[in-house]
């Protein structure tokens, strides 16, 4: 091995070494002959941990052909090949991070890959299937810390990349919050409100994320909330709950009681398309909110003219699934001496 190494004239032949490194390279190699034959020379733990460290330095050069560049025209190969699927080549390529990355700088060689390619035609994040999602999700999922945390570090090197890289990877948040704050907060506030109007459950994750761990006040916590727009099918009980406590629902009814039409019944124009805020606001306030049994009659007289039960099928799907609130709509248009809607009269 040594040998292979010491080839070549004025650097190592077949290893990014240069003839200095070698120098060493041969100092410790004949202390170790002194060691191992038992020789005069006095070995002590000292010359152990500084060979150690030495052995740190120097370990991501002893890969064949190993450099940055390298590594960068590997990458190259991989984003510019889209025609042939090698499932192995990007964990190949993660597992080689470690021994190319100059002075051990990881996190440093993640911003030096990002600011190479972002300019790739497959390199675009906005591709859930694409060359891109599939290099950065294999490090996001790698086992070797050192690649986990100089990914956290590389994230927070910039707003920009932060806005990036967060919106695919909003489990690493708390970490990156807990290392550089300012980034965080800039993200909050400027960026996150463009995310929850985006559709965006990650960036719903996110919000949760910061209610749960108190990163936000009150204020700016209703702030954040109103402006969510997403699938709430796909949030989870104690995400809908952490929204709810921090005004969701009160927004939702707000805009389906304005604008009422004759002041008894919702305007089409508000509820058209809501079917699931509506069936979500049912379930989770109706019985409990201090608006509740108005909500009950202007929703019985709002179905009163429904052709298509169809379009309200999310809260049909409420309603049998929770009795209760069912018969608590029963209880309350019995009460105001109305006749029930067929819509609820129909359900058991």
């Amino acid at each position: 091995m040594f040998d292979l190494i010491n080839e070549g004239q004025t650097h190592s032949r077949y290893f990014k070494i240069s003839k200095s490194r070698i120098a060493q390279m041969e100092y410790w190699r004949s202390l170790r002959n002194d060691c191992v034959h038992s020789k005069d020379n006095l070995i002590v733990a000292a010359h152990v941990e500084s060979f150690w460290l030495f052995i740190q330095s120097i370990l991501p050069k002893l890969v064949i052909n190993g450099s940055k560049d390298f590594l960068l025209s590997e990458l190259e190969d991989y984003f510019d090949n889209v025609y042939f699927n090698y499932p192995h080549k990007v964990q190949d390529i993660v597992r080689m991070i470690p021994h190319l990355a100059e002075n051990n700088n990881i996190s440093e060689l993640f911003g030096e890959i990002h600011d190479h390619f972002k300019g790739n035609r497959n390199y675009r994040f906005s591709d859930s299937s694409g060359k891109a999602q599939e290099f950065w999700k294999t490090i996001n999922s790698s086992e070797n810390l050192l690649i986990s945390n100089n990914l956290n570090k590389f994230l927070i090197q910039s707003n920009e990349i932060f806005q990036i890289f967060i919106m695919h990877f909003p489990e690493r948040f708390l970490k990156c919050y807990a290392e550089k704050q300012p980034v965080i907060i800039k993200f909050i506030n400027q960026d996150l409100p463009f995310w929850l109007r985006s559709n965006s459950l990650n960036a719903v994750s996110i919000l949760c994320t910061c209610i749960r761990n108190k990163l936000l006040n009150s204020k700016e916590s209703k702030r954040l909330v109103a402006h969510v727009s997403c699938d709430l099918k796909a949030l989870t009980d104690e995400e809908i709950m952490l929204l709810k406590d921090h005004g969701f629902f009160e927004n939702i009814k707000e805009n389906m009681m304005k604008d009422l039409h004759n002041g008894k019944s919702f305007s089409y124009s508000n509820i058209n398309g809501k079917s699931v805020e509506l069936s979500y606001f049912v379930k989770y306030c109706l019985m409990t909110d201090d608006d509740g049994e108005r909500f009950t009659t202007l929703l019985n007289n709002t179905l009163v003219d429904l052709k298509n039960s169809s379009v309200f099928r999310e809260l049909k799907e409420v309603l049998t699934q929770n009795p209760d609130i069912l018969q608590y709509i029963k209880s309350v248009i019995g009460n105001e001496g109305q006749e029930l809607c067929e819509f609820f009269a129909e359900l058991q």
